[in-house]
């Protein structure tokens, strides 16, 4: 009993991951880029000298690759230990579109960052 139910459990979380992953096919980065700049030659509440604090986003462009107009994208990125995140308000099919997530302050003058996820609706 307690095998069937932990492998429907497991059938149910991998048929959602699929779907989900196939959804997030529709919309597609095509090229992205990490930028940063100082944001301040010092941090007052410091209590001692310490490196210029920097503000990293995330630039690039996204494709719908469906024959549907997709609305409110939702690209969500992880840099370092913090997420931004760029809205897109309509997306026509195969129409393309420039991006600029928030903003991350950070110590570090190139943080990793990564795709965390690409939401929409119809």
């Amino acid at each position: 009993m307690k095998k069937k139910s932990l492998l429907i459990i497991a059938v149910i979380i991998w048929s959602l991951t699929a779907c989900d992953s196939l959804k997030n096919e529709d919309v597609v980065i095509v090229n992205d880029r990490l930028e940063s700049s100082v944001k301040s030659s010092m941090d007052l509440e410091a209590q001692s000298i310490s490196q210029p604090l920097k503000e990293a986003e995330v630039q690039g462009t996204v494709k719908n690759n469906s024959d549907r107009t997709l609305k409110n994208i939702v690209i969500t990125y992880k840099i370092a230990r913090g997420t931004v995140s760029a809205k897109i308000s309509l997306l026509k099919p195969n129409q393309t579109s420039n991006f600029t997530t928030s903003k991350y302050k950070t110590k570090d003058a190139t943080p990793k960052y990564e795709l965390e996820s690409i939401t929409y609706s119809e």
